[in-house]
């Protein structure tokens, strides 16, 4: 069986898709790319689909005015944009990234064996951490009997297939210099080695966004920038409070009767509560990239497509320079969008239309940019002739 042919045999059976080592889902959505056309790809691989936008709507089912951020992340994951959470303590960043884990049939023990990794990382830094706590201890054997210098990497950030980053702006320049290439080559220097990772991606959080000038082009790295607020600090009217209140304390406390089950299984996870894998993600990433790029290389020669780019060029050229766009920036942006589309179902429906303005309402790099972000991007939905952003 060839390695495109696994992928295709196997896409219906999540249990069996789970199993398809990354390598070769990989090396088979290259040969996909190759001689296979956007509509070719995605009807051979319907169900990844349809599992992703169901794990969109259970994630989001299970907390409380919460549904753009998980939307945020779960687009950060497919598109490979990396994505931070920002907020105080107690809104449930962490929270979000640990069902979606789940739902993915990742826990917080499971980070796979050797060098192929099924697993999840996670991992809270400070201005201490040292690269053997992400990385891995130096492995002393080789050191001994080779003289080589290279990491037992098994179980930690390298081998990891998803992998969050709480206060990732804490670490220091020997942690965050390492950590660019991971993010954006999705490689390893490992001593004299080079390793691609099997990473799909990294999703940080952070209390507050770093006020340290050193780390500003680490911080642009992170271009999906969602806010969150406490539902107690929201302008809705008070007549709601009540349903909002009764809303989070039902949350909550099923939230931590899955965190006790789970903690008295020994931290595995329900497989019954898998809804999709990281494969999924890995091929969702290969139809939308591919479906980009047929629709820029064919010139873009009208249609709701070609409108919908025209008016995110218009919108990313105004706010090139306040935002500190930059041109790596153009690109990941318009992915990022053209994932947040893709996952809606329903190619009529207002999200789908508007989902090229809603990338922009992610940039912000602080609470005054939000409220002017907000108005930018409303005043780009009228002067196109759209009501608003879903």
């Amino acid at each position: 069986m060839t390695q495109l042919n696994e992928i295709f045999t196997k896409v219906k059976d999540l249990a069996a898709f789970t199993t398809i080592p990354h390598q070769v889902v990989q090396s088979g959505l290259a040969q996909a790319m190759e001689s296979m056309n956007a509509k070719e790809l995605e009807k051979k691989l319907a169900p990844v689909r349809k599992r992703l936008a169901k794990t969109l709507k259970s994630v989001q089912k299970e907390f409380v005015a919460r549904d753009d951020a998980v939307e945020a992340i779960i687009a950060s994951l497919m598109s490979g944009v990396p994505a931070v959470l920002l907020g105080p303590p107690g809104t449930a960043k962490s929270a979000i990234i640990r069902e979606l884990a789940r739902r993915c049939g990742l826990g917080p023990h499971q980070h796979g064996e050797g060098e192929e990794a099924q697993g999840y990382f996670e991992y809270l830094l400070t201005s201490h951490t040292m690269p053997e706590e992400l990385f891995g201890a130096p492995d002393l054997k080789v050191l001994t009997d080779e003289s080589v210098f290279q990491r037992n990497t098994q179980g930690m950030l390298p081998t990891a297939q998803f992998a969050f980053l709480d206060e990732v702006f804490r670490g220091g320049s020997h942690i965050l210099n390492t950590l660019l290439s991971l993010l954006n080559e999705k490689i390893f220097h490992d001593g004299r080695s080079l390793i691609h990772v099997p990473l799909v991606g990294v999703v940080g959080a952070s209390n507050e966004v770093p006020a340290d000038p050193d780390l500003a082009a680490f911080f642009d790295r992170f271009p999906i920038r969602v806010w969150l607020d406490s539902i107690f600090d929201s302008d809705r009217p008070q007549d709601s409070d009540a349903a909002l209140i009764d809303s989070l304390l039902t949350a909550s406390a099923k939230h931590e009767m899955s965190n006790l089950k789970t903690s008295y299984s020994g931290g595995q996870v329900d497989s019954s509560q898998q809804i999709s894998c990281m494969n999924d993600f890995r091929c969702a990433r290969a139809m939308i990239t591919l479906q980009q790029h047929e629709e820029l290389t064919n010139g873009r020669k009208g249609g709701a497509a070609a409108a919908r780019t025209n008016e995110f060029l218009d919108l990313f050229k105004t706010l090139f320079k306040s935002c500190g766009l930059s041109d790596r920036s153009l690109f990941s942006l318009k992915r990022f969008a053209q994932t947040m589309s893709w996952l809606t179902e329903d190619p009529k429906s207002q999200a789908r239309k508007t989902a090229h303005f809603k990338v922009f309402r992610y940039l912000a790099r602080n609470s005054q940019e939000r409220r002017r972000l907000e108005m930018d991007v409303h005043d780009a939905l009228q002067r196109s002739g759209h009501s608003g952003v879903e």
